[in-house]
């Protein structure tokens, strides 16, 4: 069965990166980590079924974080939920 993942990632900009970024590549980078202490049966439903249908959530909205999750979230931060096979 397949499980779903739950990660908080920050978007760096390329000049915080450790190595050198070439000019042509456009998306920023997220480091992304694991929310390992919530009970993904806590989620709405219409979240989970949309990550099932699409194979991914991504929560940027500060008001949906801090009522599910009870995180805040600051600008260029994001929760992502998505299937694990």
């Amino acid at each position: 069965m397949n499980k779903l993942k739950i990660v908080l990632c920050r978007e760096r900009g390329y000049e915080e990166t450790p190595y050198p970024v070439p000019r042509h590549i456009s998306s920023p980078l997220a480091v992304c980590e694991e929310i390992v202490d919530f009970d993904t049966s806590k989620l709405p439903e219409e979240i989970v079924s949309n990550v099932l249908r699409n194979g991914y959530v991504i929560i940027d909205e500060p008001s949906l974080a801090k009522n599910i999750f009870g995180l805040e979230l600051g600008e260029g931060v994001y929760i992502r939920i998505y299937v694990e096979e």
